[in-house]
């Protein structure tokens, strides 16, 4: 099989997307070197070790695959969210865009705001939300003249198994999974306000698909693509999975202090236009064909969530 890159550089490589993106790249034949603030192993670098790395192999066909950012929301982690997302990634997009290295770059549908029924333009309303969308900024900016180079994927709400560590981060459908296993109830959280969510649901793994594809297509003739299927699932929906599974109660409560409503998405859906022009026409997991294979792992792997 031909690849079109000697050397994929993957942040984020220890966490719940990138792990799914290694492991697919490994089967294909690619070699990938992971970096990531938390590293998993003695094979994973620090992030800053990345720009020497790329210098060290400037002979080569690289690409990185910047999957690497702190996602989560609470005021603690603001200045990790100032440094590692809008700080690294603006060092990375100019030293690439400098040296004609490609960049794929996983910003996130938090650009769009809590409701895209109301507005489908950028919008974001969190810290996280505007820190990807600085991103594309720095990096759009940076390669104005070899767009063919760049390709942004915002992705909506990516779901599967192993998502324990992400905490308040977890997707709706492992949270949900994981309260009717450990609490035999599934906990929708809502307000006077927000009521009624649905959210475009995509599995891990066609994330590691889709990026393994879009690799295949460089140069890239898009630089900005929705990265979800265009389907959404409404939370009473997922809920209900779960109740037919073990006769969990559905309840609605208040949200957690942890949570800010204001921030919170009620209602998110890719256009996949962008990204069927790339990849061609993508067949997407359905959540409900997924669920048991999810629900078996939670069960032998899940503790009672701590929000």
């Amino acid at each position: 099989m031909y690849l079109k890159f000697d050397l994929v550089h993957l942040t984020g490589s220890s966490g719940f997307i990138g792990k799914s993106i290694r492991n697919i790249l490994d089967i294909q034949g690619y070699r990938v070197i992971g970096y990531d603030f938390h590293p998993a192993s003695v094979i994973t670098h620090k992030p800053e070790e990345l720009f020497e790395n790329l210098k060290a192999h400037e002979s080569r066909s690289q690409v990185v695959l910047h999957f690497g950012a702190t996602a989560s929301t609470s005021s603690k982690h603001s200045h990790l969210i100032s440094t590692r997302n809008i700080d690294y990634t603006s060092k990375l997009a100019s030293f690439c865009s400098g040296r004609r290295i490609p960049v794929v770059f996983a910003s996130s549908a938090a650009v769009y705001g809590s409701d895209m029924r109301l507005i489908s333009e950028v919008n974001p309303q969190g810290q996280y939300g505007k820190s990807k969308l600085a991103g594309e900024g720095s990096l759009t900016s940076s390669f104005k003249n070899t767009l063919s180079d760049l390709v942004i994927l915002r992705l909506f709400n990516v779901y599967g198994s192993d998502e324990v560590k992400k905490a308040e981060m977890m997707s709706i459908p492992s949270r949900f999974i994981i309260d009717g296993i450990t609490r035999r109830k599934v906990q929708i959280w809502s307000s006077k306000e927000i009521t009624g969510q649905s959210r475009d649901f995509i599995y891990v793994r066609d994330i590691a698909e889709i990026v393994r594809r879009i690799l295949e297509q460089h140069p890239w003739n898009e630089v900005l693509m929705d990265v979800g299927t265009g389907d959404p699932w409404s939370f009473e929906k997922v809920a209900s999975l779960v109740s037919a599974k073990n006769s969990s109660l559905i309840e609605h409560v208040n949200f957690p202090d942890l949570i800010n409503p204001a921030n919170y998405q009620v209602f998110t859906r890719a256009n996949t236009t962008n990204l069927e022009k790339v990849i061609g026409k993508f067949v997407f997991s359905r959540l409900d064909y997924n669920f048991d294979s999810i629900w078996d792992f939670y069960s032998q792997h899940s503790k009672e969530p701590t929000i």
